[in-house]
C-alpha cells in the first residue's frame, strides 16, 4: 500500500514531528486487520489483513511512538500521550493526559510518556519518567464524551529510586528497563 510520506526532518523542534523517531515499531495484527504507524508519515493505517486495502487512517496523534496492543476492541497507542481508539473504525475515543493545543511555541504536557508501555490482562501500564500509570483497557463513555478509567493511583517510581523506561510483564511481577538498569517490581510493590 502507497501512504502520503511526511517531509520533516529529525532536527526539527516541533512536537507534531514525534514520529520520526519510531523505532521498532511493529505492525498489529488483530483478526483481520494490520494496524501501522511508519516512521515516515505521521499517521496510523489500518489495512484489511487479507486483500491489503485500506480501511481506516488517523492523523490525530502525530505524536505516537509505540502501538501497544488490542484490548476490549480499543488499539492503544502511545508517545508523548496514552491513546484509545476504536480499532473496527479509528475514531479516538480518548487520550491521556487531556489535549492542548499542538502547535508552535505552545508547551507541551506537563505529564509526558517515557518508555514503551504495556497490556496487562484488561488493564495498561503507561511509564512517565516519575510514575507508571494503570488504567483500564476500555474507556467510559459519559455525557461529555469518552473518558479514560485509571484503575489505580500512579505507581510513585521515586519510592523505588527509579524512573519510566520500557515495561514488560514476568509471572506476577513488573519490569522496567530504565536507560542504565532493569528494575523488578513485585506485585506488592517492593522492588527487586
Amino acid at each position: 500500500m502507497r501512504y502520503p510520506r511526511s517531509a520533516g526532518s529529525i532536527h526539527t523542534d516541533h512536537f507534531g514531528e514525534s514520529h520520526l523517531f519510531r523505532s521498532l515499531n511493529p505492525a498489529i495484527a488483530y483478526k483481520d486487520l494490520v494496524v501501522c504507524a511508519p516512521s515516515d508519515s505521521n499517521r496510523l493505517f489500518a489495512l484489511d489483513a487479507f486483500a491489503g486495502q485500506l480501511l481506516w487512517s488517523s492523523e490525530e496523534a502525530s505524536d505516537i511512538v509505540h502501538l501497544l496492543g488490542v484490548g476490549q476492541d480499543y488499539l492503544l497507542a502511545s508517545g508523548e500521550r496514552l491513546y484509545w481508539f476504536q480499532i473496527h473504525d479509528g475514531q479516538l475515543r480518548g487520550q491521556f493526559p487531556e489535549p492542548y493545543r499542538d502547535a508552535v511555541r505552545h508547551a507541551r504536557p506537563q505529564l509526558r510518556g517515557y518508555g514503551r508501555g504495556i497490556l496487562a490482562n484488561d488493564l495498561v501500564y503507561w511509564p512517565t519518567r516519575d510514575a507508571i500509570y494503570v488504567f483500564r483497557q476500555r474507556p467510559l463513555q459519559t455525557e461529555t464524551g469518552w473518558m479514560p478509567v485509571l484503575q489505580r493511583a500512579p505507581i510513585d517510581l521515586h519510592l523505588h529510586q527509579a524512573h519510566g523506561g520500557n515495561l514488560a510483564v514476568a509471572g506476577n511481577v513488573l519490569l522496567v528497563a530504565t536507560p542504565d538498569e532493569l528494575i523488578a517490581l513485585g506485585p506488592h510493590g517492593g522492588r527487586r
